[in-house]
């Protein structure tokens, strides 16, 4: 797979999703202190500025090189989360979804993953979509189920003592 856009934005009038710019960083930064994310995500407390710089800087390279799209997830003009395609250098790549936390229960992860699922299947051939979601995160099962994903039945895996559950979609529209 070859030749991602060099710069993507969709939107379904409610949400807009855009590459990450170095323009969000002091936003991205006060959300990752979020203990949930850090948790859910394995990432070190307390997050900087520098860190977080180089993340935007890490899936812009990845991006460039053909293998995630990563998007920023904008409400209005505020920074809410973020939603990605990761392994498009495979024949299944996989979804993935935050929300900051003043930004959950408001579906704009059902909306991004929508959005994001629609623009694969149509521009990259995308017929098949995996996502990892941890056995105890209720409200994240629940966008994978409204978003048509279903559990890959007997397929688990741990990593670093979290249980993790494999949901699979297959596009077929």
């Amino acid at each position: 797979m070859t030749g991602l856009p060099a710069n993507l934005e969709l939107t379904d009038g409610v949400i807009r999703l855009r590459p990450w710019s170095t323009d969000v960083v002091d936003d991205l930064t006060r959300i990752w202190q979020d203990r949930e994310l850090q948790q859910r995500f394995d990432v070190e407390a307390p997050v900087t500025r520098e860190a977080v710089s180089a993340y935007v800087d890490g899936v812009r390279a990845r991006w460039r090189d053909d293998v995630q799209i990563s998007l920023a997830i904008v409400a209005g003009r505020a920074l809410v989360g973020g939603c990605d395609l990761d392994h498009l250098d495979t024949d299944r790549p996989d979804l993935g979804y935050w929300l900051a936390p003043d930004a959950r229960g408001q579906g704009y992860a059902t909306r991004a993953g929508a959005l994001l699922l629609a623009w694969a299947e149509a521009q990259l051939g995308c017929s098949t979509v995996c996502l990892e979601v941890e056995a105890d995160n209720a409200p994240s099962i629940a966008v994978a189920e409204r978003l048509g994903f279903v559990r890959a039945h007997g397929v688990e895996r741990t990593v670093d003592d979290r249980r993790l559950r494999v949901y699979q979609l297959s596009i077929s529209r």
